[in-house]
């Protein structure tokens, strides 16, 4: 794979290329066949190379759309990638992008659209969609598409003049006027009083998740509490309903509110059910918190559809505590349900995870299944045996193999002497970033065994390997995390004001590479991050064609500028440029939903990575990979 990135370096544009598509025709009813004809940019991919058409159907009232991969053929004459494929007859709204898999054009972004139609006028449902999907909540799907709420403000306005006793399109409406500032946080919440106490279909799953979102934001925690109860007992199969106990199972603030949740999701629903696996994993993960091994075993026996990631959280729990007898019968069980679910779990594919996305995860869970093995065996002293286990649990992980992974291999290389061997699974972690204090410290030793006993070459070496993994670590940002977020202009030059008054906007930054980190002065995390991006600012400050800008938002108090003024005299230890952003305008427009979030945009004023939280002083090379990556490219 390495290779690979860097044969397709040599490539490398800032420029944000998008292929073309076209639908024919362009705006289809309900089941209709659809004809596509694609004409990619030349810099994405290679002529003639095998690609996919991502359709991501949706039905009017399910959360979570349906994928659906339309090969294409490639037509050598025109240099045209053409496919047909047809609509299900439930579906409303659809989203596409066009990919191998791994790599993918998402025009810019925004994803093409498919609105369904009927007589010529757009479904009413299929507007409610295309607005709501331009919210920019969603951060992890395959079918996210760059915020964008003016668009969204004027679709549905369109539904609510055509459609006035559209329920759910009034409160989504006033959603998005209020996160544009069109609406005063006390109007806001008026409209949304008055909306609720109109009578609204409480059996239309669509309208009665806008009820819950508008009694969130009223803070009516009783209401709320009723309104999803009601769901959970009459409307259980409803995508709604699930998503109301795995956003409980989020919050809850105790041990016992979140076994509980977690419990109630297991006698509600059954194995396959999307989100069944990984709340019966939290449960288990919970339970192990608080050292409750048996409490566990005895959860295996109510509810015995087991997932495999479950045995190996208890059985990894006794290999943690060197009792490898104990962790003996979990990993045979562990062992027989995987075999038992792997031919069922080709055909067990969610409905909106790719055919890659799938085969990773199943990657993953061999690699888990035989990694926990391997642990067995070595602490059984069947060190050779063990060796063997790791080598394939490194396989099945690929590019997802986690450190432990390589720590564990390289003692038991080292134990029975193999170390030439430990030394390339050494170097190996090290590129591709899995690196850690203690594969550093097996590095040095062995280095100095295996090639040679000079101290200055050993520096030399972790010197290339450090740049070389650094290289590799930016590439794959460059090939598989870019976002390629066109700002419009209306957000390009949006004001943001200084201490001193002073107005900057990011359009004025075109040519540079900008580090645009939110923050606010009363979060946690952000005064955490913020010695590191004082580091990073150090470091480029004196470079001409790198910004870093510290905007804060959501802070709270009217008096921003003073706010930051007050701030600079308190902390003299941080010298980045601080900036306030006086209506909290940017964070709606890009789907921030927390902070500290930061934005890299390259010089051409496109945002291509997006970072959400912090975690530790590891976070100084993530962000230092992003500009660097930015920065090599013209």
């Amino acid at each position: 794979m390495y290779a690979a990135l860097l044969l397709l370096g040599v490539l490398w544009s800032s420029l944000a290329l998008s292929g073309e598509l076209r639908l024919y025709p362009p705006n289809p009813e309900r089941g209709s066949s659809v004809s596509v004809e694609y004409r990619p940019d030349s810099l994405r991919f290679a002529p003639g190379e095998y690609l996919w058409l991502y359709v991501y159907e949706f039905t009017e009232h399910q959360a979570y759309p349906t994928l659906r991969e339309i090969p294409l053929e490639y037509q050598r004459t025109t240099g045209v990638h053409v496919g047909a494929f047809r609509l299900d007859t439930a579906t409303v709204f659809a989203l596409c992008k066009v990919g191998t898999g791994h790599l993918f054009d998402t025009h810019h972004g925004q994803l093409w659209e498919i609105l369904v139609h009927e007589r010529g006028k757009p479904l009413r449902a299929a507007l409610i969609r295309a607005a709501t999907s331009r919210f920019g909540l969603i951060h992890d799907g395959g079918w996210r598409r760059m915020p964008d709420l003016e668009t969204a403000e004027r679709l549905l306005q369109q539904v609510v003049r055509e459609y006035p006793n559209d329920f759910a399109a009034h409160i989504w409406l006033v959603a998005v006027q209020g996160r544009l500032g069109m609406l005063d946080p006390q109007r806001q919440q008026q409209r949304l009083r008055e909306l609720l106490q109109q009578p609204y279909p409480q059996e239309s799953e669509a309208d009665v998740r806008a009820a819950l979102w508008a009694l969130g934001a009223l803070r009516e925690h009783k209401r709320l509490t009723m309104l999803e109860e009601q769901v959970l007992t009459r409307f259980p199969h409803w995508e709604l309903a699930r998503e109301i106990l795995l956003v409980r199972l989020n919050r809850a603030a105790i041990a016992q509110e979140y076994i509980a949740t977690a419990e109630r999701f297991l006698r509600l629903y059954s194995s396959g059910t999307p989100g069944y696996d990984e709340a019966y994993v939290a449960l288990v993960r919970a339970l192990l918190q608080y050292d409750r091994p048996d409490s566990v075993a005895a959860l295996f026996r109510r509810f015995p559809t087991v997932p495999v990631e479950a045995y190996a959280e208890l059985a990894n729990y006794w290999l943690e505590r060197r009792q490898p007898e104990k962790a003996a019968p979990w990993v045979q069980h562990m062992r027989a349900t995987y075999e038992h679910q792997r031919l069922a779990r080709l055909h067990r594919r969610p409905k909106h995870l790719s055919t890659a996305e799938w085969e990773r995860s199943t990657r993953i869970l061999s690699g888990l299944v035989l990694a926990t093995e391997a642990r067995l065996l070595r602490q059984n002293r069947r060190v050779e045996e063990a060796i063997e286990r790791f080598q394939q649990a490194r396989s099945a992980y690929q590019d997802d193999a986690p450190t432990e992974l390589f720590e564990q291999l390289v003692e038991a290389l080292r134990v029975v002497g193999q170390n030439k061997n430990a030394f390339a699974v050494c170097t190996e972690a090290i590129l591709q970033s899995k690196d850690s204090d203690t594969l550093w410290a097996q590095f040095r030793e062995l280095f100095l065994q295996v090639v040679r006993a000079d101290s200055l070459e050993l520096q030399q070496e972790m010197l290339r390997l450090h740049e070389r993994a650094a290289e590799l670590r930016r590439q794959r940002l460059w090939w598989q995390e870019r976002l390629e977020w066109q700002l419009p202009e209306t957000l390009a030059n949006y004001p943001l004001i200084s201490p001193a008054g002073d107005t900057l906007t990011l359009a004025q930054l075109r040519g540079k590479v900008v580090l645009l980190d939110l923050w606010a002065s009363w979060c946690r995390p952000c005064m955490q991050s913020f010695p590191l991006l004082q580091k990073l600012w150090e470091l480029y400050r004196e470079r001409p064609d790198v910004a870093i800008v510290a905007l804060n938002v959501w802070e709270r108090t009217e008096e921003r500028r003073k706010a930051l003024a007050d701030f600079r005299l308190n902390n003299p230890q941080y010298s980045f440029p601080l900036y306030a952003d006086e209506h909290d305008g940017i964070p709606p427009r890009l789907g921030v939903t927390g902070i500290p979030t930061q934005f890299f945009l390259d010089r051409h004023g496109v945002i291509q990575f997006r970072r959400i939280g912090y975690r530790s002083e590891k976070d100084f090379l993530e962000m230092q990979d992003r500009l660097e990556v930015l920065l090599q490219h013209r």
